[in-house]
């Protein structure tokens, strides 16, 4: 599997010779090592810089007069930026071989995710040909991944929280959060209850969620821990 380093500014082209029709497929994602990944895990100092994975399926190459633009969303629909790459870097690849395309800009820095009190969400790339070649299977245009960011605190009495019984079908206790503000958040982002100031044994009713992974944040004002929760049913 190849693997490239190309900018935000770059342009892609796939080359060939007229009109034809091709299939690219967004298969996925993978880490620095060129390993298939299904979600991204991140401490509080990384930017989110996913690495993506792409294949042309053919019959055809795409024209060398068109682009491949790749338009990256958040929790679905949600734009965040759009990637050209440039073809002439892509001579050596044939039809139906993996690329992986490494962004050179990380689509956000931790300070703006720090700013945006973000902690989890899902990243889709969609890809689409601009020019003259059709790719008339769109069933496998996009692929999205799941991003987590946890949050490292040395503060000894805020990361003593304990939280239990973990996975939890109805409810779930919180130990050592008094005082603290606890969100609790699905792995698109999407909040699902806030408590302002905790208890010191403070309860989260789970009996109505899905079954699923779930991230908990404990801020104390200044600082912040995050703990997942698997709710099972």
């Amino acid at each position: 599997m190849k693997k490239f380093y190309l900018s935000l500014t770059l342009i892609l082209f796939f080359f060939a010779a007229g009109a034809q029709t091709a299939d690219l497929e967004v298969v996925g994602f993978a880490d620095e090592n060129g390993d298939r990944i299904y979600s991204i895990v991140m401490n509080s100092t990384q930017d989110l810089q996913p690495r993506v994975i792409v294949k042309n399926n053919g019959p055809n190459a795409v024209a060398v007069t068109d682009s491949i633009v790749f338009d990256i969303t958040y929790n679905q629909n949600y734009p965040i930026t759009y990637l050209y790459i440039a073809g002439t870097q892509l001579s050596s690849v044939d039809v139906g071989e993996e690329i992986i395309v490494d962004l050179a800009q990380p689509i956000w820095t931790a300070s703006i995710m720090d700013e945006f009190q973000l902690i989890a969400c899902s990243i889709c790339y969609d890809v689409r040909i601009s020019g003259v070649t059709t790719d008339p299977n769109s069933d496998n245009n996009r692929a999205c991944i799941d991003m987590t960011r946890t949050i490292d605190i040395e503060d000894a009495e805020i990361a003593s929280v304990s939280m239990f019984p973990n996975p939890a079908s109805s409810a779930v206790t919180l130990s050592g959060v008094s005082g603290s503000q606890v969100q609790l958040f699905d792995l698109s982002g999407r909040r699902i209850s806030l408590i302002e100031s905790a208890e010191e044994n403070q309860q989260l009713d789970v009996s109505s969620l899905a079954e699923g992974l779930y991230l908990v944040r404990i801020s104390d004002g200044s600082r912040s821990v995050v703990q997942k929760l698997n709710v099972i049913r």
